[in-house]
């Protein structure tokens, strides 16, 4: 047999020792590229769930301006255990709408990974009050009554902060969001860590 075959046969391929090393490198890669993933996903499903809840809000106040008369923004428990929130538009011949989501209305739900809840139980919301210069917020979380806007765009009644509070409830240390709903009716998202230290996110 050919000396060069035979040296060639042998140093073509991985040794055991080398994929070893290979595997071990590719877990160590994993071990921290995982979590970070994982956190910077968990992160987006809160912001686009806040993102979600200000944009129903926003279309709500926009309709009672373009109707001319009082509509609500309301929540209730969804099927798939998230809250369900959408435009409580008037019936005709009501003054508003009937508190049950119909096909028509515009809605938006939301999932365990990004629900609403109650901001009772959120650290730090004072410092929200705070900031924007008023007593307390009133919280607007699913059930609680939901944000009227009058034919102006105004929240009514007249001169309350509404907070709307939403967290990972299946991994609660992701930390929060708040929807603001100042008493003109324009909206904020503010942003925070589990230990509670808000900032303003836009």
């Amino acid at each position: 047999m050919n000396p060069k075959l035979i040296s060639r046969s042998r140093t073509a391929g991985f040794s055991l020792v080398e994929l070893m090393i290979v595997v071990a490198i590719a877990f160590v890669i994993a071990a921290v590229g995982i979590p970070q993933a994982m956190g910077a996903y968990r992160t987006y499903q809160l912001n686009n769930a806040a993102t979600k809840v200000a944009g129903i809000l926003r279309f709500t106040r926009l309709e009672a301006i373009r109707q001319n008369k009082p509509v609500t923004c309301r929540g209730q428990a969804g099927p798939g255990g998230g809250a369900l929130i959408w435009a409580d538009e008037p019936a005709p011949g009501s003054p508003n709408g009937d508190s049950i989501p119909q096909p028509t209305e515009t809605q938006t739900l939301l999932t365990p990974n990004a629900d609403t809840v109650p901001a009772a139980g959120v650290p730090g919301t004072a410092a929200i009050a705070a900031s924007l210069g008023v007593g307390a917020l009133t919280d607007a979380t699913v059930g609680a009554g939901g944000v009227q806007f009058d034919q102006r765009g105004a929240v009514n009644p007249v001169g309350v902060f509404y907070i709307i509070c939403i967290q990972n409830t299946v991994v609660p240390t992701a930390g929060y969001r708040a929807v603001i709903v100042m008493p003109s009716g324009a909206t904020q998202i503010w942003s925070t860590n589990p230990a509670g230290n808000w900032i303003r996110a836009n």
